[in-house]
């Protein structure tokens, strides 16, 4: 079937038009209040330099379902100087050696409590394979197997999802899962994967899994191509071009606020 110049012109600009409502235009413009509570603790791309994304990503449609927990696996963080070389390190992971286009979380979670901006609301992440496109990815950094982030790591959570519920791009009604619950892994460690368990927003039945776990193996370990549980190499990085004290200067200090990490209720 063959089209003419008009119709072919009508085709381009609704397309284009789709992806920039998908892509950039903000689902909702109304209100800003949860966002307004994220945003002193916000880091976004500028401030911890990350790179340019090697390649487009695709457009995520939205709202999505899910807010999928993960840990990097790698070792924590408690200063943003720190945290900021890890989340560098972790892009450069899944850059050259995962060959992804971009780090694949949405959103980390340092030590300095401190949320570090990874791919935006608006674009498709690499982090669970076969629900990338259905979720928005919250990784806490650090390996949290035996041990639990801290409570103001925590409290950040609810500020980071309702935030994306104010915008229109997670739904009201959205379910918390551990990474583990979409994929065969251990991610997010056993000690945090506990610890989301108790959060109303869980599901008292996961409905999304598709993977098989080994049975002769008797393990939750298998391979996994969307994940982030890699062998740290050795910490020889330096700060290169990381202007720490500048970073730092642009950085609003966090208020102390009320901690309602285990009931996730709107800021």
């Amino acid at each position: 079937m063959k089209y003419s110049h008009i119709q072919v012109y009508w085709i381009i600009l609704a397309n284009t038009l789709h992806t920039f409502h998908c892509c950039y235009a903000p689902q909702n413009v109304e209100s800003n209040v949860a966002c307004d509570a994220l945003s002193p603790y916000l880091v976004n791309r500028t401030m911890w330099k990350s790179k340019e994304p090697s390649g487009i990503i695709e457009c995520l449609t939205s709202p999505v379902d899910y807010i999928i927990i993960h840990h990097t696996a790698l070792r924590g963080c408690t200063t943003t100087e720190t945290c900021i070389k890890r989340t560098k390190k972790l892009q450069k992971i899944h850059k050259k050696i995962k060959k992804w286009r971009d780090i694949g979380y949405h959103f980390l979670i340092g030590g300095d409590g401190r949320v570090y901006e990874g791919r935006p609301w608006q674009r498709v992440g690499a982090h669970t394979k076969y629900h990338n496109r259905n979720s928005i990815s919250i990784a806490f950094v650090g390996n949290y197997d035996k041990i639990c982030p801290t409570d103001e790591m925590v409290s950040l959570v609810p500020k980071i999802v309702y935030c994306g519920t104010e915008k229109g791009y997670v739904k009201k009604n959205f379910q918390v899962i551990g990474h583990r619950d979409a994929y065969c892994t251990s991610c997010p460690g056993d000690s945090l994967y506990d610890l989301i368990k108790q959060w109303p927003p869980f599901p008292s039945e996961v409905p999304i899994p598709s993977y098989t776990c080994d049975a002769n193996t008797n393990t939750t370990e298998a391979p996994d191509p969307e994940s982030t549980d890699v062998t740290e190499e050795p910490d020889t990085e330096t700060e290169e071009s990381i202007p720490v004290s500048d970073t730092q200067n642009e950085l609003t200090t966090p208020t102390p606020r009320s901690v309602y990490y285990y009931i996730l209720v709107p800021p």
